[in-house]
């Protein structure tokens, strides 16, 4: 089985309201690009007003969508030969691909994608604007492939060369490698060769995660020391499990993901037998008390860690967690053999247990 990935979302009433202030929007005078252009950007804060629960903010944020996307068609319709013309397609690009998952919408990743094809046979555009779209062409990409075979992955790999390439000196040079190193988890010595690629683009944020990403696969292959105080009250070494296949499960409250991922988890141990397989949660929570809730919802009843420092706690820090939800496996010797058990979990653990 999967887990949920990764990758927010206002009652009906609200959402009319929100349309009606919105409609204004195409109708102002179309003399003032700059100011039209100037509400386009200020949507970048995101929707207001709080949402009781989420229906209601899923509700929200699509006439918040609503909102966008008019502004930007009409933006479109009515500046032809601005200066901001082709980052208002891109945006509605990326808005429309957005649309186009979240709400089941077929036709508006298929318009999403016209529009990049459209800008990229544009040849008259300058260099920074091709860098732009053809970014954002592989970065599409690799939304609608989030699990590539190997065809797939192949194809974005030449895709970002090519890329890097034509725009040699461009910085998200050093984000494309970084995220195309998250699919080869399996293959340790082509993920190192594509992170230090990603090293010699990267600002000090990406360097933390590319850093990160390091010290897990300095880890792979070797005894896991994970020790803590568990949130139940008892004391936990997974040097004790040994002879046991340990799958550590990484996960905060706020993440949807990994919250949706804890019922897999409970499917899971239910279906291996306690002497020979155990679980062990590590919270990335900051508040005690909506963890507790978790964990009483989902009956979670193995060990979980809990320091309340969140990304900045001892030991997701120790360990270079930074993406959830995130699952390992451990070997019967306890060494850490794998880390990225999000797909076909439970294949891996009963060959774990075969060895």
């Amino acid at each position: 089985m999967n887990f949920p990935r990764i990758r927010s979302l206002f009652p009906r009433a609200l959402a009319a309201a929100v349309l009606l202030a919105c409609v204004a929007l195409p109708l102002r005078a179309r003399a003032d690009a700059a100011g039209d252009w100037k509400a386009i950007l200020a949507m970048d804060a995101g929707p207001e007003g709080n949402a009781p629960t989420r229906d209601v903010a899923h509700q929200l944020m699509i006439a918040f969508f609503d909102k966008q996307e008019q502004a930007l068609r009409a933006y479109i319709a009515a500046y032809p030969g601005d200066a901001h013309q082709v980052e208002a397609r891109l945006r509605l690009s990326h808005l429309l691909a957005v649309r186009g998952e979240l709400e089941a919408k077929p036709k508006a990743y298929e318009e999403s994608v016209k529009i990049l094809d459209t800008l990229a046979a544009d040849r008259t555009l300058p260099p920074g604007k091709q860098a732009d779209v053809a970014y954002a062409r592989i970065t599409l990409y690799m939304h609608q492939v989030p699990r590539p075979d190997a065809t797939q992955r192949d194809a974005l790999m030449s895709g970002i060369r090519s890329f890097q390439k034509q725009f040699p000196a461009d910085p998200r040079n050093g984000v494309l490698y970084a995220e195309a190193a998250t699919l080869y988890d399996p293959d340790p010595k082509v993920k190192r060769e594509l992170l230090s690629e990603a090293l010699r683009y990267a600002d000090d944020e990406l360097k933390q995660r590319i850093n990160d990403d390091f010290k897990r696969l300095d880890m792979l292959g070797k005894p896991l020391e994970l020790k803590f105080d568990s949130v139940q009250g008892t004391p936990v070494d997974v040097a004790d499990y040994r002879g046991k296949v340990v799958l550590v499960y990484f996960f905060a409250n706020w993440s949807s993901p990994s919250v949706a991922g804890l019922g897999e988890v409970k499917r899971i141990a239910e279906a291996f037998s306690p002497a020979e397989f155990q679980v062990v949660g590590v919270s990335l929570d900051k508040s005690r008390e909506s963890l507790t809730g978790l964990l009483g919802k989902y009956t979670i009843n193995y060990p979980v860690s809990f320091d309340g420092k969140g990304w900045e706690g001892p030991v997701a820090r120790s360990l270079g967690i930074n993406s959830l939800p995130t699952v390992w496996l451990v070997d019967r010797k306890g060494n850490l053999r794998i880390l990225n058990a999000i797909d076909n979990t439970e294949a891996l653990i009963r060959q774990l247990l075969r060895e």
